[in-house]
């Protein structure tokens, strides 16, 4: 946080901040934009998290989760990976992932969770490079 306000110190609308995000210090419906990189592989209780981000965010406000994704083809991870990572195994970036990430499983329980409750209009999972892309948008 300490480097990103140093790099950004003449951006005066721009904060950053680190809480639990499972209890967001904002107020419902404050938020326009929720953007997560590869923290969400830490979520202890990934529903709890989801719950809290539509909480905050505003109608039509859009929420983007990125984290690893262990299903892209060799083709995929060698176009994203410069020297000297792409010298790297891919069972290796492949079991990293994993380890680090949402699996194939996960990606759909979430997903079919979300649909189910039916609270944002919009719901997308999608490989993203090396990465699964989770985009939600209220209604």
């Amino acid at each position: 946080i300490k480097i990103a306000e140093k790099k950004n110190k003449n951006q005066k609308n721009l904060s950053f901040l680190a809480m639990d995000g499972g209890k967001l210090e904002f107020r419902d419906e404050s938020i326009d934009y929720v953007l997560s990189t590869f923290t969400s592989h830490h979520w202890k209780k990934p529903l709890l998290i989801f719950n809290e981000i539509y909480r905050v965010l505003k109608k039509g406000g859009v929420a983007r989760i990125y984290d690893g994704y262990p299903g892209n083809s060799d083709e995929e991870i060698d176009s994203l990976l410069k020297f000297p990572f792409n010298k790297l195994p891919k069972i290796f970036i492949r079991k990293m992932f994993s380890f680090h990430g949402f699996s194939d499983k996960e990606c759909r329980e979430y997903r079919d969770f979300l649909i189910d409750i039916g609270v944002f209009r919009e719901i997308k999972f999608e490989p993203y490079g090396f990465m699964i892309k989770i985009e939600l948008k209220k209604a």
